[in-house]
């Protein structure tokens, strides 16, 4: 049973557990740097389970942007999906992809999304 969430591991590496904190900043070594990332992984391997922190290794390996945001956010989901590492990326896709959809208002049925549509809407 684990004994510490992930929020409780990234407090105690020093960082703040909420994402927006860093929100709109770049990756840069104030804000997460390799010295936290092994920090974290440490404290995942001891505190978690080895196979948990394997997948976070893998994910920051992946992950890019490395920033501190794009981090927690991606470290949460990970956690949620129970350090499953090809269950993260499948979610954190379909995420992204849901994320997308509700910004357009796609509403389409099923045989709308098979259809392709090609508009030739320029004069010669």
């Amino acid at each position: 049973m684990e004994k510490i969430s992930a929020v409780d591991i990234v407090r105690l590496c020093g960082m703040s557990d909420r994402p927006d904190c860093y929100r709109g900043r770049c990756a840069t070594t104030h804000d997460l740097d390799g010295d936290m990332l092994y920090n974290i992984y440490q404290k995942i391997k001891e505190e978690i389970g080895t196979k948990q922190a394997n997948a976070f290794s893998t994910m920051v390996q992946e992950l890019y942007p490395l920033s501190a945001s794009n981090f927690l956010n991606s470290l949460y989901a990970l956690e949620r999906c129970n350090w499953e590492i090809a269950l993260f990326h499948q979610n954190h896709t379909n995420c992204i992809k849901a994320s997308f959809i509700n910004k357009i208002g796609f509403e389409r049925g099923p045989r709308e999304r098979e259809r392709t549509y090609c508009y030739n809407n320029y004069e010669r």
